[in-house]
Order: structure tokens, then C-alpha cells, then sequence
């Protein structure tokens, strides 16, 4: 509030409280994040030859296991259905000798 304006007030009678910030606008914070670049990445200068061997082989090893685990499920089910199709076309000869 301008010193004049408030002179006046207070001349008038009007009591006056302390000055408020002004409450913060969402729409003029948001469009200044759009407008502000995030910070870019540092690249570390690491050695690349230390990187190779402390991950050589664990991303391998993994895939490996999922890899065999996913195997042994469908050799389960591929003998579980064999073992369905046997039962299936088994000849039924030897029902009616019961």
C-alpha cells in the first residue's frame, strides 16, 4: 500500500493491519517450471573398463535364470499335455475286460 493512501486512511480513522504478502498464483508457478530447464546430468568419467568387469556376467546370469526358469515351465506343461494326450487317446480295450 503506498504511504499516501495509508496516511489518509489512518487521518480518516481506519485502523490498518500489518502488510500481507500476496498469496502465491498457481497458474504463474506452473508456467514457470514449464519455462525452467531441468538441471542436466553430470557424466561421470568413470573408468569403463571398471564398470565392465564389476557388471560382466550379472546381467547374463540373470537373463540365464529367467531363462531356464521359463524353460522348465514349458517343458512342464508340454509334458503335462503329452501326458493329457496320452491318457486321451489310450485304447480302451482293456475297460471292457473289467
Amino acid at each position: 500500500m503506498y504511504l499516501i493512501t495509508q496516511e489518509w486512511l489512518e487521518s480518516q480513522g481506519v485502523e490498518l493491519s500489518k502488510e500481507e504478502d500476496l498469496p502465491v498464483d498457481s497458474y504463474t508457478q506452473k508456467e514457470h517450471w514449464k519455462a525452467t530447464q531441468p538441471p542436466k546430468r553430470v557424466k561421470s568419467h568413470a573408468d569403463p573398463l571398471r564398470r565392465f568387469l564389476e557388471y560382466d556376467g550379472k546381467v547374463l546370469t540373470e537373463s540365464l535364470r529367467e531363462r531356464e526358469r521359463d524353460i522348465r515351465a514349458l517343458e512342464e506343461l508340454a509334458d503335462i499335455h503329452d501326458n493329457r494326450q496320452l491318457s486321451l487317446s489310450a485304447p480302451r480295450s482293456h475297460i471292457g475286460s473289467l
